[in-house]
């Protein structure tokens, strides 16, 4: 065999026990099988994914007097997209040197490519507020978007809000020595998830042999097209899964901070 140093790798490459990789090595595309079965065959396959993530965050904050307030505002922004590309040949020559050319008389070629996409979009809003170190409240607000839904049903509203009393800042427990921090705190909110299998509002369709309408005026058994439905229950009612979730928690500190105690209450 004989070896090549640049990136095209070997010059010749065996069709059986091998990857064949030669001009995409410095591409994005994972590489390329060749196979040699029985029937014999071969194939290539590219798949290709591109992931976008955008964050954009801006925070402020403000004391005066006994007050003190924060606020973040931020939008996240994703997209995905991903193509699969697969061709296949069958019965190459014994002398072949992986490309489709080389075939016998009665190869077959077939050709195989999909496309997927999908995004999302939020707007976040917090605001803190504390009084005189020990009365906190925060209020969250967020808007979030998905392409799994109908267009109708792209956005999701998701509220929630905390309260917390730290006990031990309060004048009249000064004559609690043995008490080092004592909070009490709970919350409330809104959650939501997409996760639901997408297009469900789409109907969608693929290819079968004899079933389902049928597609074009050649009415010739050899060249028909027919297809079955991949979804038969198109539904564009299908919306963020949302829940409630609640939590009341206890912070103590006791013994100069050496013994802290967290107790947590949830409903989910």
């Amino acid at each position: 065999m004989v070896e090549r140093t640049d990136s095209g790798g070997h010059l010749y490459t065996p069709v059986t026990g091998q990857d064949y990789t030669p001009f995409i090595d410095e591409s994005n595309f994972i590489r390329m099988n060749l196979s040699n079965g029985s029937p014999s065959y071969l194939s290539r396959s590219m798949n290709r994914t591109d992931n976008y993530q955008i964050n954009f965050t801006a925070s402020y904050s403000r004391t005066f007097g006994l007050h003190s307030m924060s606020g973040m505002f931020a939008i996240e922004r994703s997209e995905a997209e991903s193509e699969y590309l697969i061709g296949q040949v069958t019965y190459p020559t014994e002398l072949t040197s992986g490309q489709s050319n080389l075939v016998g008389e009665d190869s077959q070629q077939t050709t195989t490519f999909t496309r997927n996409e999908s995004g999302t979009l939020s707007y976040i809003g917090r605001v803190n507020y504390t009084y005189n170190d020990r009365y906190l409240l925060e209020f969250l607000l967020r808007s979030d978007s998905s392409t799994k839904f109908a267009p109708e049903n792209y956005w999701g509203t998701f509220p929630s809000v905390s309260a917390g009393w730290i006990i031990s800042q309060e004048s009249w427990m000064e004559s609690a020595k043995w008490v080092d921090y004592l909070k009490v705190r709970g919350s409330f909110g809104l959650t939501g998830r997409d996760n639901t299998t997408p297009w469900q509002w789409l109907q969608t369709y693929s290819a079968s042999n004899g079933k389902g309408p049928v597609f074009g005026e050649n009415t010739d058994a050899s060249s028909m097209i027919t297809m079955d439905n991949n979804n038969a229950a198109v539904n564009r009612s299908v919306r963020w899964d949302k829940s409630y979730k609640a939590n009341f928690g206890i912070d103590f500190n006791t013994l100069n901070n050496r013994l802290s105690l967290n107790l947590d209450a949830y409903y989910v």
